[in-house]
C-alpha cells in the first residue's frame, strides 16, 4: 500500500477574519477600558429607607453648617446684587461680577459647556443652584427654591446616565463642590410635602454617586487642594446624609486620606505649600473645617491636624495686610478680601472668620526656609510708615500653581502693591504659558527661559535685624547658569535689591511690574522713575543701576513681550511694567525703591561702585538729602550714614532645612506611588482608536489581495496568525505602555 499524502491545510476564510478583528477589537479595549475604569462606580439610586430616614437627620442647623463649608469659586455677594442675580436666573441668565458677559441659560448638559471654564466650573458646582438657595434664605421668594429644586433634579437625571466624563461634569473640583449645595437644598426641601418624593431620592442619590466617585481611587487628586476638598466633602456626606450606606466609612476615608496628605501638605511652618498666598489662605480655611467637621462626625480631632489647622491659621495673620489683601505670589489675585478663620478651639465650636485686626502691626522679620519665603512687616516711628515685604523662593516640585517665581519680591504700604506680580491669571484666556512663567514675576532670569526648565534655589544667609533685614539667595540651573540676588531692607521706606548673573547665554530680564492702580514716568535722570497713585501724595521713587550695554523700557498691558498686567478680581488688567535687559552673560545689577509721601519727585538714586561681586560690593544710597554708603564685605554688611555713623550687621548662614525637606519630598512621593496621578486622555485615545481600525482595515485590504492574487498562501494562515498576534500585542504595549503613559 502506498503512504497517503497529507492534505492541505483547510482554509476558514470567516473565521480567520473574524479572529483578526479580534486582535485589533482587543486592542481597543485596552486602550478604552482604563478610562471607563476611571469612571465606574456603582450607580444604583438609594433605597427609600435611606430617603425616609434622611428626613429627619441631622438637625437643620447641621446641615445648614454644611452649607456654609464651601469648596466653589466664590460669588458671593451682597443682598442686592444677590437678589438681582438670581431674578436674572429665573429669566435665563447667569449674571456674576466674576464673569465678563452674560452666560445664557439652557438647562443641563447645555449649561456645563457654555461660556469661559469658570463660568463652567461654576455651573457644574452647583454654584447657580447655590446662589438661588441663598436668595431663596434672603427673600423666602418661592421661585428662587423650585428652579433650585429643578435644576439640581435635572442634573441629577442627566448626571446618572453618563458613563464617562465630559466639561467638567465629574471634575475633582466641582464634585467636591456639590456637596455642601445638595445639603443646603435638602434642608430646604427634605420635609416640604410639595416635593415630590422621587425628586427626594434623585437627590439623596446624586449625593450617594457622588460619595462614590470622591472615594474611588483613579479619582482622588492626592497632590494638590483638590483632594483635600474630596475628602472635606466625604467628611462633609458622614454629617450631612449619615443614612447613606457608606457614609460612616466615606468619612473615615477622608480623615484617613486627609492624614496622608498632610505629610506635604503643609509645612512644619504652618505654610500651605501650593506656592500661592491665595492658595495658603483657602488651605487655612479647609484644614479648619477639617477640625470642624471631625467634630460634627464624632470623631476626636487628631493632634496632627489640630496643629497644622492652627499653624496655618497664625501663618495667615502674619501674612495678612490690614486691607484684607494678600501679596501676589503665584496664583493670587489683586482686589480680593480675604479672612482668618478661627481655628483655636479644636472645631469645638462652629466655623467663624474674622477681619485681619486693626491693631497696629508691630516691626517682625519671619523667616520660613522650609517653606521658602521671608515676610517682614517694617515700621517707620518718624512717620508711622507701615510697609510688608515678601520674598519667595518657594519651589516643591509636583506641588499646585507653581510659578516660575524664585527670589521674586513683593513690597505693599498705603493700600498699595507697589511691587507685585502678574498673579491669578483666568485660564481661557492667551498669554497663559507667559504668566506661569518668569515674565509673571520680577525675579531675574534669562531671556526666553521656559518654566519647567532644570533648577534648584538655595536660601545662603540672611539678617534679620530692626529696622535692617535682608536675604541672599541664589539660583542655579542644570545648564551652570546662576542668578543671586541680594534684598536688603534698610528701614521701612526703602528697599535695595542686587542681582548677580553667571552664564546667562542670552542675558539677563527683569520685569517690575507695579500695581494697576498706579502710574509710572520717568524722570530726568536716566534709569529713574517715579510711580504715583493719582489724587494721592504717596510716591516709589525707583533707580535702576545697569551695565552700560543694558536697556530699560516702560510697557504697559503688553502681550509680546509679555509684560505689564495685574490680574483684579479675574480680570487681567494693564499695569505699568520696567523691563530689564541686560545682554552680557555675566552681569551686575541694581535696584532701589524708596517710599515717600510728597507731591514733588524726590531724588532717588544708586551707584554701584564698579568690580562688584556677590560677597563684596559697595552702592551708594541717596535719598532727598541724605546719602549712606552700604558695603559688603564677606559676612559682614555696613551702613554709613552722616554725620559720621556707622552700623555693621552680621549675615547668618541660612538654617539646614534639608532633613525638613527631605521628609516633605518623601511624604509626596508616599502619596503618588499609594494614588497616581490620573488625567482625561480620551483625546489621546481616540487618535489611537483611528490607528487601530485604519491598520485592521489596511490588514484586511492587504489580506484580500494576497488572497486572491496568491491562493496558495492561504496555507501559511497559521503563521501569519501568529505573526499578526504578536503585532497586535507589541502594539498595545506601546499604546498604553508608554503612548498613553
Amino acid at each position: 500500500m502506498s503512504p497517503r499524502t497529507p492534505a492541505a491545510p483547510t482554509s476558514h476564510p470567516t473565521r480567520n477574519r473574524v479572529l483578526r478583528l479580534a486582535m485589533a477589537l482587543g486592542v481597543l479595549v485596552a486602550i478604552w477600558l482604563p478610562h471607563y475604569a476611571q469612571y465606574h462606580i456603582d450607580r444604583s439610586p438609594v433605597s427609600t429607607n435611606v430617603t425616609d430616614a434622611s428626613l429627619a437627620q441631622p438637625d437643620a442647623t447641621v446641615l445648614n453648617e454644611i452649607a456654609g463649608m464651601r469648596f466653589a469659586i466664590r460669588v458671593d455677594l451682597p443682598p442686592d446684587k444677590l437678589i438681582a442675580a438670581a431674578n436674572a436666573a429665573v429669566e435665563g441668565t447667569l449674571k456674576l461680577p466674576i464673569l465678563d458677559s452674560a452666560v445664557p441659560l439652557n438647562g443641563f448638559p447645555e449649561d456645563l459647556r457654555v461660556g469661559t471654564s469658570t463660568a463652567q466650573l461654576i455651573l457644574a458646582s452647583l454654584g447657580l443652584e447655590r446662589l438661588l438657595l441663598d436668595a431663596y434664605d434672603a427673600s423666602q421668594d418661592p421661585r428662587y427654591k423650585q428652579l433650585a429644586l429643578k435644576r439640581v433634579v435635572d442634573f441629577a437625571t442627566y448626571e446618572a446616565q453618563q458613563r464617562t466624563s465630559s466639561d467638567f461634569l465629574w471634575n475633582d473640583h466641582a464634585v467636591a463642590a456639590r456637596i455642601s449645595v445638595l445639603a443646603h437644598l435638602w434642608r430646604v426641601i427634605r420635609n416640604d410635602p410639595a416635593v415630590a418624593p422621587t425628586d427626594k431620592r434623585e437627590i439623596l442619590s446624586l449625593v450617594q454617586r457622588s460619595g462614590r466617585l470622591l472615594a474611588h481611587p483613579p479619582q482622588f487628586t492626592v497632590r494638590t487642594n483638590h483632594g483635600v476638598m474630596q475628602n472635606l466633602a466625604l467628611m462633609q456626606i458622614g454629617v450631612a446624609f449619615p443614612a447613606l450606606p457608606e457614609a460612616t466609612a466615606w468619612k473615615q476615608l477622608g480623615l484617613e486620606r486627609l492624614h496622608l496628605q498632610a505629610g506635604f501638605y503643609v509645612s512644619p511652618e504652618g505654610f500651605v505649600l501650593e506656592h500661592s498666598g491665595e492658595y495658603h489662605a483657602f488651605g487655612a480655611e479647609l484644614l479648619a473645617q477639617a477640625v470642624r467637621l471631625c467634630v460634627l462626625n464624632g470623631m476626636t480631632p487628631p493632634d496632627w491636624l489640630v496643629r497644622d489647622a492652627e499653624l496655618s491659621a497664625s501663618r495667615l495673620v502674619q501674612l495678612i495686610r490690614p486691607d484684607g489683601s494678600l501679596p501676589l505670589i503665584g496664583n493670587t489675585s489683586a482686589g480680593s478680601r480675604f479672612s482668618i478663620p478661627d481655628a483655636a478651639d479644636a472645631g469645638r465650636s462652629p466655623l467663624h472668620e474674622h477681619p485681619p485686626s486693626t491693631a497696629p502691626i508691630a516691626e517682625a522679620a519671619h523667616l520660613l526656609p522650609v517653606s521658602g519665603y521671608a515676610l517682614w512687616w517694617n515700621r517707620d516711628r518718624d512717620t508711622d510708615l507701615l510697609s510688608q515685604t515678601v520674598i519667595n523662593w518657594s519651589k516643591h516640585d509636583g506641588h499646585g500653581h507653581k510659578h516660575a517665581d524664585e527670589a521674586a519680591v513683593q513690597l505693599w504700604a498705603d493700600g498699595i502693591d507697589w511691587l507685585t506680580s502678574t498673579g491669578y491669571w483666568p485660564y481661557d484666556m492667551s498669554n497663559m504659558e507667559d504668566t506661569y512663567g518668569w515674565p509673571s514675576s520680577n525675579a531675574p532670569h534669562r531671556i526666553g527661559e521656559k518654566r519647567l526648565e532644570k533648577r534648584e534655589i538655595e536660601l545662603l544667609g540672611h539678617i534679620s535685624g530692626a529696622p535692617l533685614k535682608a536675604v541672599d539667595l541664589e539660583r542655579r540651573n542644570a545648564n551652570g547658569e546662576r542668578y543671586r540676588r541680594e534684598i536688603v531692607q534698610l528701614d521701612a521706606a526703602t528697599l535695595l535689591v542686587l542681582d548677580f548673573t553667571t552664564g546667562s547665554g542670552t542675558g539677563s530680564e527683569t520685569i517690575w511690574t507695579v500695581s494697576h492702580r498706579l502710574n509710572v514716568e520717568p524722570t530726568k535722570t536716566p534709569g529713574q522713575f517715579v510711580a504715583s497713585l493719582p489724587g494721592q501724595t504717596a510716591r516709589l521713587g525707583i533707580s535702576l543701576a545697569t551695565p552700560p550695554a543694558a536697556s530699560t523700557t516702560l510697557l504697559r498691558g503688553s502681550h509680546a513681550p509679555f509684560a505689564g498686567w495685574v490680574v483684579n478680581g479675574n480680570r487681567p488688567t494693564a499695569s505699568y511694567a520696567l523691563r530689564v535687559l541686560v545682554p552680557s552673560a555675566d552681569s551686575v545689577s541694581g535696584a532701589l525703591f524708596s517710599l515717600y509721601r510728597s507731591s514733588d519727585a524726590e531724588r532717588v538714586q544708586l551707584r554701584l561702585v564698579p568690580g562688584a561681586t556677590p560677597d563684596k560690593w559697595q552702592a551708594s544710597v541717596s535719598i532727598g538729602e541724605t546719602t549712606r554708603q552700604l558695603r559688603r564685605d564677606g559676612g559682614q554688611l555696613s551702613i554709613d550714614m552722616p554725620p559720621g555713623g556707622a552700623q555693621t550687621y552680621t549675615w547668618s548662614a541660612a538654617p539646614d532645612v534639608s532633613a525638613e525637606r527631605a521628609t516633605l519630598k518623601a511624604a509626596y512621593a508616599k502619596a503618588i506611588q499609594q494614588y497616581p496621578p490620573t488625567r482625561d486622555l480620551s483625546t489621546f485615545r481616540l487618535k489611537l482608536s483611528y490607528l487601530v481600525v485604519g491598520l485592521a482595515l489596511f490588514i484586511e485590504l492587504a489580506w484580500w489581495l494576497v488572497a486572491r492574487k496568491r491562493p496558495a498562501l492561504q496555507r501559511g494562515v497559521p503563521l501569519a496568525a501568529t505573526g499578526l498576534a504578536v503585532f497586535w500585542a507589541a502594539f498595545a504595549t506601546w499604546a498604553v505602555g508608554f503612548y498613553l503613559h
